[in-house]
Formats: C-alpha cells, sequence, structure tokens
C-alpha cells in the first residue's frame, strides 16, 4: 500500500513510505550522490560513534561523582556518629560519677548514722551502769 502521492502527507506517512521502500531509497541516494552518500553514511557512524563515547564518558562521571558523594557522605555519618558516641560516653561518665559521689555521700551518712547510733547505745549503757551504782 502506497500512501497518496496528492494532498497532504503526514510525517508518519512519509516514515512508513521511506521505511517500506528503505533498500531502494539507499540505492537511489547512493546513485545519485556517489561518494558523498558513502561520506554522509561515514560521518554519521563517526557521529554516532563519537556520540556513544562523550555519553559513556558522560555516564562514567556521573556514576563517578555519585560514588564521591556517598564516600563523602559515609565519611561525615562516620564523623557524626563518632561524634555523638563521644558525647554519649562523657554524658555516661559524668552521670556515672554522680551516681558515685551520691553513693559515696550516703555511704558517708550511713557511717555517722552508725556511729551515732553506737555512742548513743555507749552513753546509755554508761548512765545505767552509773544509775545502777547509786541504787
Amino acid at each position: 500500500q502506497r500512501p497518496a502521492l496528492s494532498g497532504k502527507r503526514t510525517d508518519a506517512d512519509t516514515t512508513a513510505c521511506v521505511l517500506q521502500h528503505l533498500d531502494d531509497v539507499r540505492a537511489l541516494l547512493e546513485e545519485a550522490m556517489g561518494d558523498k552518500w558513502r561520506e554522509a553514511l561515514t560521518a554519521g557512524r563517526e557521529d554516532a560513534a563519537a556520540f556513544d563515547v562523550a555519553m559513556k564518558a558522560s555516564q562514567e562521571d556521573k556514576v563517578s561523582a555519585e560514588q564521591q558523594w556517598q564516600r563523602s557522605a559515609h565519611v561525615q555519618l562516620l564523623r557524626t556518629s563518632s561524634t555523638a558516641r563521644e558525647e554519649a560516653d562523657v554524658r555516661t561518665l559524668s552521670m556515672l560519677r554522680r551516681i558515685d559521689a551520691l553513693a559515696r555521700a550516703g555511704r558517708a551518712r550511713e557511717h555517722r548514722c552508725s556511729l551515732e547510733w553506737v555512742r548513743r547505745v555507749h552513753r546509755q549503757m554508761l548512765e545505767r551502769e552509773m544509775w545502777a551504782g547509786v541504787q
């Protein structure tokens, strides 16, 4: 089926026609243009190869930049984590020192209380002995 030659042709009609008769179009262009057609094909292939190389390099650059960013972010996270861990260690050590100080103060208070209790007991024993001697 050939699209109508008269009237308006759409881009799709033109593309379909060229694809349907691709070998004929190539032969016609090679015959009409000769070396220029072959040079155009070679230049087109070279352009495509250059584009492929440039695209590959661009993608490699993007991958490299992404990897560098990820390494940088990883280092920053490690630093942040390390700093947070150090701060937590300092706070934990401070809390442990406070607990230890409170425990020592409690033991000292208990010791004073027990000394007072022993003194009271001794005083009461002495008073009993003194009163026992009076009677």
